[in-house]
């Protein structure tokens, strides 16, 4: 797929949705998002940094969140103000429910950043490669000697690790078409059904 650019946008979405991450501690984030597409198997929503954010982000910094129902990760695709691709964030996550109000989920602690190499990412065949970082395992280590990640959450969160490091660039590819499907949903005045 080529580099993702989200330039010529149509007009964002009027709505407004949230997206509320359960902590494996009880507490909770919320972030208020520009719903672009909301289905019962799929939420892509929008977050652009102002100034003076409360996440210290710099103003313009745009971030495009992506959650499946039934996929164990939910991304963030991070673009720079003018609009260059700065990274994929990652969580791994659980219980992810979808409605018109937003996305909710439970999040397991582990998560992982791909980005473009400095050579330009591709391989000798063409198609991007990304480097991959984790984030958070001292953390995720500790949760569980402490015995606060079921047996079940430290398998899901075993797997999906593994897909992190092996398929980052079909993760990207996942999440680069349900952005794209998203602004073509907007740009024919049609974010979801609501779910």
């Amino acid at each position: 797929m080529a580099h993702p650019v989200t330039q010529d946008l149509p007009p964002a979405p009027d709505a407004r949705a949230r997206e509320c991450k359960q902590k494996l501690d009880g507490s909770a984030q919320r972030f208020e998002l520009e719903p672009w597409l909301v289905t019962p198997q799929c939420f892509v929503g929008r977050w652009t940094a102002g100034p003076g954010n409360p996440f210290g982000a710099r103003a313009g910094i745009t971030s495009w969140g992506v959650w499946w129902r039934t996929r164990p990760y939910g991304v963030y695709r991070i673009h720079d103000d003018d609009d260059a691709l700065l990274l994929y964030r990652l969580d791994v996550v659980k219980d992810v429910r979808i409605s018109a109000a937003g996305v909710q989920y439970r999040d397991l602690i582990l998560d992982a950043r791909f980005r473009l190499p400095d050579d330009a990412g591709l391989s000798d065949g063409g198609a991007r490669k990304l480097d991959v970082r984790l984030e958070d395992e001292d953390e995720l280590e500790s949760v569980v000697r402490n015995g606060l990640l079921s047996a079940a959450d430290q398998r899901r969160v075993r797997w999906t690790r593994e897909l992190f490091l092996r398929r980052p660039e079909r993760i990207a590819d996942r999440v680069d078409a349900a952005i794209e499907q998203a602004v073509s949903a907007v740009r024919a005045g049609q974010t979801g059904d609501g779910a």
